[in-house]
């Protein structure tokens, strides 16, 4: 992923068809094995590498702002959305990461007609109005005041998205 986010901007130059496609295919895999778990902590001390997650959510960012419209099609939104939710759904990406993968998302929403904006962002909104909604109901209900500032902190991230 550090070589794809490197050349990103090349890969649709190329006179071959599908590098760019096996690039966003490669840089998407690594995301949903990345989510999937594994320790990497070996691999991780001998490389200046945050972590696979991270380095995958960067290529892909760079991916998506290289050749926004290569992802209008159906199947790639599909994608593009399954991987936009997954991290909401296993709590595992850290905010900078999903900020990445939404900033590459926005490249590829105003890629799209007009027409298809509202659609495209509200779909883009649905996961984070929902963990506003549980953050929020976990404020309120929490006994333990420790726990709040935490909670408030994410609920503040998550609105910055």
């Amino acid at each position: 992923c550090i070589f794809l986010n490197k050349y990103a901007t090349v890969f649709p130059l190329c006179s071959s068809e599908n590098t760019f496609e096996t690039a966003s295919e490669l840089a998407l895999s690594s995301f949903n094995r990345s989510l999937e778990g594994g320790n990497y902590d070996a691999f991780l001390d001998s490389c200046d590498v945050k972590s696979p997650l991270s380095e995958s959510c960067n290529a892909l960012q760079q991916l998506l702002r290289s050749c926004p419209a290569h992802f209008s099609a159906p199947t790639a939104m599909n994608a593009l959305e399954n991987a936009w939710k997954m991290p909401y759904a296993c709590r595992k990406v850290d905010i900078e990461d999903r900020e990445s993968l939404c900033s590459g998302l926005c490249y590829v929403i105003s890629s799209l007609p007009s027409e298809q904006w509202s659609v495209s962002v509200e779909n883009l909104a649905k996961p984070l109005v929902a963990c506003l909604s549980v953050l929020a109901k976990e404020a309120d209900t929490e006994k333990n005041c420790d726990i709040i500032p935490s909670v408030m902190k994410r609920i503040s991230h998550e609105i910055l998205l």
